[in-house]
């Protein structure tokens, strides 16, 4: 009866630990458009450490900077319902280890919608892990304001 319920959680164990592998490795964003993606959602939001987990340390010094010129957009403005306002991206140049994207985000607030485009981000791949390592310009507008847009030095 002993060996049973040894078995029994032992079995448990491993049932565990495979569902936390599966879902750090199906959460953790690994594809260039998806880590570029996920950088420009934190930047909206302003989630610097976020930014940093998914840039290379040349840009962090802008990183730590960008609360000091960006008011961030409420945590009360999602990703839109209609999938085709969410998030588009338009590569640019592109090499094994290297590639330009540009990003046109919506999000969708309680009382207006944002529109947020990125141009020229460049994504490298190091250690097999791709990386922010340069933006040109981001720019937000509202249905009810005027674009403003920042440099990202």
């Amino acid at each position: 009866m002993k060996r049973k319920k040894i078995a029994t959680l032992v079995i448990l164990a491993l049932f565990v630990a495979l569902i936390i592998w599966l879902a750090v490795v199906f959460t953790i964003p690994t594809s260039d458009f998806a880590v570029g993606s996920t950088f420009a959602e934190a930047l909206i939001y302003n989630e610097i450490d976020s930014a940093k987990r998914y840039s290379s340390p040349e840009i962090w010094s802008a990183l730590e900077s960008w609360p000091n010129k960006h008011n961030a957009i409420s945590q009360d403005c999602k990703a839109p319902s209609d999938l085709d306002l969410g998030i588009w991206s338009i590569s640019g140049g592109y090499t094994e280890n290297e590639i330009t994207r540009s990003y046109v985000i919506g999000r969708e607030c309680p009382d207006e919608f944002y529109t947020v485009t990125i141009d020229d981000m460049t994504l490298r791949k190091v250690d097999n892990r791709w990386r922010v390592i340069s933006l040109v310009s981001y720019c937000e507008s509202t249905v009810n304001s005027a674009e403003i847009c920042l440099g990202f030095d």
